[in-house]
């Protein structure tokens, strides 16, 4: 499921425009996105070298 959403994702969180407090929602879209990301290769990690979950 992961990896469908992270397919999904492309540029800049809405399109790099915005001042103030869209600029700050973006910065919160981006960090959501690289923590789905770390937790995407975690979990294939565990599957492809078959280690226990955390």
């Amino acid at each position: 499921m992961h990896s469908k959403a992270l397919a999904l994702n492309r540029g800049a969180p809405f399109g790099g425009a915005g001042q103030g407090w869209l600029r700050a929602a973006a910065t919160g879209v981006k960090d959501v996105i690289r923590s789905t990301e770390a937790e995407a290769f975690r979990l294939h990690e565990e599957q492809v070298l078959g280690a226990q979950p955390r």
